[in-house]
């Protein structure tokens, strides 16, 4: 049987973020993210495509704060936010109410979906160590599912365990293991240390044929 979230896990997520809503409202600090970082994640997690007229789903999208980054550095097609937190969802149907942006409070594993989208993305949602301990299945489940549903690719980003200290309720990924498993994806991928010594974004492409000629992978479409 597939690796599936486990209650306890499902209800310890929606309390810690639900808690801090309630200290913070629609800010940054609720979802985990200090002052200045969300967007330089943003531009890590996206910067190796064309966002020019996307379909994207966003998993752990929280308030939808990727949607006017994604606006401003190109166009949203058609969006859809899922995220556990119920009240984090409501917020972000507020906030974005245009019929292009859509939002669900779902279990991403747990949940059917029907449609493809041309990018795949995840913030911050593999940080957290699980009660049950299964942070690897976690992992390698959400990606095997997120490359399935994309057309062009993935992108999620982790906590390093290449540090001197870690704190107790984080998880940290090994980069290694994540790129080992990465390739029996697809050979055409990118992992970046270069924006935080404590954290890393893991990229994959749908596209991996080359060129005949030359051998080099082919340009991705919107790409210079």
């Amino acid at each position: 049987m597939p690796f599936q979230l486990s209650k306890i896990d499902i209800k310890k997520v929606q309390e810690r973020y639900t808690a801090r809503h309630k200290t913070h409202g629609n800010l940054p600090e609720t979802l985990g993210w200090n002052k200045g970082r969300q967007i330089p994640r943003f531009q890590s997690l996206t910067g190796s495509f064309s966002l020019q007229n996307i379909s994207v789903l966003d998993i752990g999208c929280g308030f939808g704060d990727l949607i006017p980054y994604l606006e401003k550095h190109g166009s949203i097609k058609s969006y859809l936010g899922i995220d556990l937190v119920p009240s984090l969802i409501t917020d972000a149907q507020n906030i974005h109410k245009e019929e292009k942006y859509k939002f669900k409070c779902c279990d991403f594993l747990a949940t059917e979906i029907d449609d493809s989208f041309d990018l795949v993305l995840g913030s911050g949602i593999f940080n957290f160590k699980l009660e049950s301990g299964n942070n690897w299945d976690f992992i390698t489940t959400t990606l095997e599912k997120a490359f399935k549903l994309s057309t062009t690719g993935i992108s999620f980003n982790f906590l390093s365990d290449q540090v001197d200290y870690e704190k107790p309720l984080n998880y940290h990924s090994s980069p290694k293991q994540v790129l080992d498993f990465s390739y029996s994806l697809t050979k055409r991928l990118i992992l970046r240390n270069d924006l935080m010594p404590f954290e890393f974004t893991l990229t994959l492409f749908k596209d991996q044929s080359p060129d005949r000629e030359s051998g080099l992978f082919k340009p991705l479409v919107g790409l210079k």
